[in-house]
């Protein structure tokens, strides 16, 4: 425990119990995006289907506007939302071979502090970002669906999709930056 004073009062901070409380903080953050990931899935599909089914009823002669791509695209993004652990996976281990993720460490000489709790957390943030940007892909990605969407949302959603695997394997990212230029450590421990 640390004690610190702030305008004449005195606080104490409980660092293992902060540390447990940011921890599951994140955790239970990255069951909530899995969680908005099924409803927003379900929610797609549904919507796809009512889409098709307005293409599919003629109330007057005229012309409708759009396409019948516009509804496939919500069903399959909506699937791909259902199913959002899945594809997750099949991500990680299309880019990196695995689906266990590498953990960063602290490899530096300073041993007067345990780096490991904070490297661990370091970790944990780096995943919930993670899965939050591969959902924020995943959903530019269905707005191409739309009609007037403007041109670039499947690149920004593919963009947000690869981002968010390589900040979820945070080491294995930075590792795969250090093996492909060549990149080492000079000097020191």
């Amino acid at each position: 425990m640390s004690t610190f004073t702030v305008a004449g009062n005195s606080y104490t901070i409980n660092q293992s119990l902060g540390y447990t409380n940011l921890l599951t903080t994140a955790y239970h953050l990255e069951m909530l995006v899995m969680v908005m990931s099924y409803i927003a899935g379900i929610v797609m599909i549904i919507r796809g289907f009512a889409l098709y089914k307005a293409f599919g009823q003629n109330i007057n002669q005229a012309t409708r506007p759009g396409e019948v791509a516009g509804p496939a695209v919500y069903i399959i993004i909506g699937v791909f939302l259902f199913y959002f652990p899945s594809i997750f996976k099949v991500g990680l281990y299309t880019l990196y071979g695995t689906i266990t993720p590498t953990d960063l460490v602290y490899k530096g000489s300073d041993t007067s502090r345990n780096w490991d709790n904070l490297y661990t957390l370091i970790n944990r943030y780096c995943r919930l970002i993670g899965v939050i940007s591969f959902f924020r892909g995943l959903l530019l990605i269905s707005r191409a669906g739309e009609q007037g969407t403007q041109p670039g949302s499947i690149t920004k959603g593919m963009i947000h999709l690869v981002a968010g695997i390589m900040i979820y394997n945070i080491g294995g990212t930075i590792l795969v930056f250090q093996y492909t230029f060549g990149i080492t450590k000079v000097g020191g421990a």
